[in-house]
């Protein structure tokens, strides 16, 4: 099946990221072909950037352990405003850098180091408005909440089955003990956002990757490439 890519943009077009970027993947292997099929779109996989520190990982142990949940980083005095990617996957061998070692689910990385060794392409989505110091300090603490949470595979699947996924909105938002990518960036996003933000709001569980993109049209800039599928 041949599937129509977006027009690739200039390399070197994005210097740095910023809070509330969303990265969107285009991967290879045999779950990103059924997505592809699935949703009859290239992409395959999401994920958003937030600024993480010292104090926002001391409040979401606070959090964590009155949850009875692991605490985060326990490096945290040395985390001095690191702009990090969050996102739920079971294809990264790599640690997670608040959890110290590889996990299914949600986990944070080295932006530029996960776009360099992904096989495949990457795009990225800038806001056309920055996120303010409290959306952004609210979107962090969303998504290190999340931290640790397992990969939904159930969830991913089915939301790129076109023809299931209606049906299942109901079971999908009474599911909190697993968590899916497109789930994880878009419910922290629409947690952040000002209600002054003007976009439809959507169940999270109920969008694939093709999706995120829709649902992100009102709020940011077209897509610019960031990193080329290697042969």
């Amino acid at each position: 099946m041949k599937l129509r890519r977006p027009r690739q943009s200039r390399p070197g077009r994005i210097a740095h990221y910023r809070p509330g970027d969303i990265l969107v993947f285009s991967g290879r292997g045999g779950m990103s072909s059924l997505i592809q099929a699935g949703t009859c779109s290239c992409y395959t996989h999401v994920a958003v950037c937030s600024t993480i520190t010292a104090e926002s990982i001391l409040a979401a142990n606070t959090r964590r352990e009155l949850a009875g949940r692991p605490s985060l980083s326990p490096d945290w005095l040395e985390w001095q405003d690191r702009l990090l990617l969050l996102e739920s996957t079971t294809l990264c061998a790599e640690p997670c850098l608040l959890q110290g070692v590889p996990v299914s689910g949600v986990q944070a990385h080295e932006i530029t180091a996960r776009v360099c060794a992904y096989d495949g392409d990457v795009w990225v989505l800038r806001l056309r408005e920055p996120l303010s110091r409290v959306e952004s300090q609210k979107l962090t603490a969303v998504l290190l909440d999340t931290i640790g949470t397992r990969y939904d595979h159930r969830g991913a699947l089915l939301s790129a089955t076109i023809w299931l996924k209606h049906g299942i909105r109901a079971a999908r938002a009474a599911d909190r003990e697993t968590i899916y990518c497109c789930e994880s960036t878009v419910d922290a996003l629409q947690k952040a956002l000002s209600a002054s933000r003007k976009y439809k709001r959507r169940e999270p569980g109920s969008l694939a990757p093709r999706g995120v993109v829709r649902w992100a049209r009102p709020l940011y800039w077209p897509m610019a490439q960031v990193r080329w599928r290697t042969r």
